[in-house]
C-alpha cells in the first residue's frame, strides 16, 4: 500500500488535477492535508475523491507529518499540490521501494514550455540526481521516515533537503527514477523570477520568511 500525502495551502486551482493524475495498479490511498486554507482547497480535494485532513496550522512540514500520521501505507509519497505524477509513477515507486531502495525521487518536468522553464527544470533534475535532493516528489518507506523523525517543522525552508540528508545518514538506499516524470508548476519561479528563486533556495532556511512565502 502506498500513502500519497499532499500538503495544500490555498491550492483550489491545482489540487484537483493533482489528485486526478494519480493512477496505479498498486493499492494506494490519498490524503490531502488542507493547512490553514480559507479557499475551496478542501472541498475540491474531496470532490476529486481524496481523503481530506484539515488543520489550522500553516506549514508544509507540519502538513506532511500530519498526513503521514493519518495514513497507513507502507510507502509514503510526499507530493506537492501543484505537481502531476505520470500514470506509471506509483507503480514504478512500488516496484523500487523497498526492493531496491528505501527513499528517492523522480524526474521533474516543467508545466511551461518556455526556454527558461525547460532550462531550469533540466538543471534541477540533474541537481536532484547528483546531489540527492528533491523537489515536488519525495518517497520513502514508512519505517525509515519514522526513524528519521519526519520533516523538521522548525525549518521555514529547505525541509526536503534536510530530510533527504537525514535519510542518507541513517543508511537509507536512495534511488532516482529518471524514467518517471512529475510535471511541476513553474509559478514560483515566474512570480519571483527564475534567478532570484534559485538564489532564495540556495540560501535555504536562513532566507527571510517573506521570501520563503513567495517562493513556496
Amino acid at each position: 500500500m502506498i500513502a500519497v500525502v499532499i500538503p495544500a495551502h490555498q491550492e483550489e486551482a491545482y489540487v484537483g488535477a493533482t489528485v486526478d493524475a494519480l493512477r496505479a495498479a498498486t493499492p494506494f490511498e490519498v490524503a490531502v492535508v488542507a493547512n490553514a486554507c480559507t479557499d475551496g482547497t478542501a472541498a475540491v480535494a474531496r470532490a476529486h475523491g481524496a481523503r481530506v485532513v484539515e488543520t489550522a496550522v500553516r506549514g508544509v512540514s507540519h502538513a506532511r507529518n500530519l498526513g503521514a500520521r493519518e495514513t497507513t501505507g507502507d510507502v509514503l509519497v510526499f507530493l506537492d499540490a501543484d505537481t502531476l505524477l505520470a500514470p506509471d509513477a506509483l507503480d514504478a515507486i512500488a516496484a523500487a521501494v523497498p526492493a531496491r531502495a528505501d527513499y528517492g525521487t523522480c524526474r521533474i518536468r516543467p508545466d511551461r514550455r518556455t526556454a527558461s522553464a525547460i532550462v531550469t527544470a533540466t538543471i534541477l533534475a540533474w541537481g536532484h540526481r547528483v546531489a540527492g535532493t528533491s523537489l515536488g516528489v519525495l518517497f520513502c518507506t514508512r519505517e525509515l521516515f519514522a526513524r528519521s523523525g519526519g520533516f523538521d517543522e522548525r525549518l521555514v525552508a529547505g525541509e526536503d533537503n534536510d530530510l533527504n540528508a537525514r535519510l542518507r545518514r541513517l543508511g537509507g538506499r536512495r534511488i532516482y527514477l529518471g524514467g518517471v516524470d512529475a510535471v511541476t508548476s513553474m509559478r514560483r519561479f515566474e512570480r519571483l523570477g527564475y534567478l532570484r528563486t534559485h538564489l532564495a533556495w540556495l540560501r535555504g532556511y536562513a532566507r527571510p520568511p517573506s521570501v520563503y512565502e513567495v517562493v513556496r
